[in-house]
């Protein structure tokens, strides 16, 4: 399959039946994947991975994605839970339609570990990661090590889809965040289908590095970097609420005084003033 004629093809698509710009940017994000998976007839990726690649917000990707379908461009399907949806992504150029029919094979999970390539790649995520969350580098060190280890024996084929996880479950014991019973793995599986291995490392680290080692801590980091567009979005948006100027204290505890002083005290009674008179005393 020729990805440069399949994109020259979608183009002239477009000519006939438009998209608008997220489903754009959605079928791009869905082609490159399909690409990464050797041209199979399905695969499951991300929300999270989805977002990354494509700029757009999860109900953004909703839409996206529904308007894809009904236009026929892919299809999809939900596999309920939190699972990551499985796409189906139609190829359009004609000339080559019969190299995909070769190429496809039973409905294989997306690996987002297959998309760093190259070493530079790697490089830049973890000095992302030590840049914004300081603190531990003999620990970074270690996780960079255990995932250029685990990378070195990858080769992209179904054989090895359950890879990412170990790495994910490795951390987790290693790093002391409890013990990875069984529903642990489950859960942990969970998240990486649903947010990518690349963000469930990159929170796992976070929490290391924050000494908030927790299951809990780490979905509640993932959910918030998903509304906010991404790791690097969050940290974007930690960074400059840090940098905002702050009020001295002096300042604010003078604006309190102020506005004590200018509530006044409440009338007594007219009800009473009888007895007022009767009793100044009281």
């Amino acid at each position: 399959m020729n990805y440069i004629e399949e994109v020259n093809a979608f183009y002239n698509r477009l000519e006939v039946t438009p998209l608008s710009s997220s489903a754009i940017a959605l079928w791009f994000a869905l082609l490159h994947i399909c690409n990464k998976t050797g041209w199979t007839k399905e695969f499951s990726a991300a929300v999270g991975m989805l977002s990354l690649k494509s700029g757009l917000g999860a109900r953004t990707i909703v839409n996206a994605r529904n308007e894809l379908k009904t236009k026929g461009y892919i299809d999809w399907k939900s596999r309920g839970g939190r699972k990551a949806a499985v796409y189906h992504v139609e190829l359009l150029c004609a000339n080559t339609a019969h190299n995909a029919s070769d190429n496809t094979s039973d409905n294989v999970s997306y690996n987002p570990s297959h998309n760093v390539s190259d070493n530079s790649s790697k490089d830049d995520l973890y000095a992302n990661i030590a840049h914004n969350v300081s603190g531990n580098a003999s620990t970074l060190k270690d996780l960079k090590d255990l995932s250029s280890s685990s990378d070195s024996s990858t080769t992209p084929t179904s054989t090895t889809a359950h890879e990412p996880i170990v790495e994910i479950w490795k951390i987790y014991e290693e790093e002391d965040f409890g013990k990875l019973t069984p529903m642990i793995r489950d859960k942990l599986q969970s998240l990486v289908e649903e947010y990518s291995v690349e963000w469930v490392r990159e929170a796992l680290v976070e929490a290391v590095m924050y000494n908030a080692r927790s299951f809990v801590y780490v979905d509640s980091m993932l959910k918030s970097w998903l509304k906010e567009g991404g790791p690097e979005a969050a940290r974007a948006k930690r960074e400059a609420a840090a940098a905002a100027p702050q009020k001295p204290a002096a300042v604010v505890q003078g604006q309190r005084r102020s506005r004590q002083s200018d509530t006044k005290a409440p009338e007594p009674d007219g009800r009473y003033s009888n007895f007022y008179k009767l009793f100044p005393d009281s």
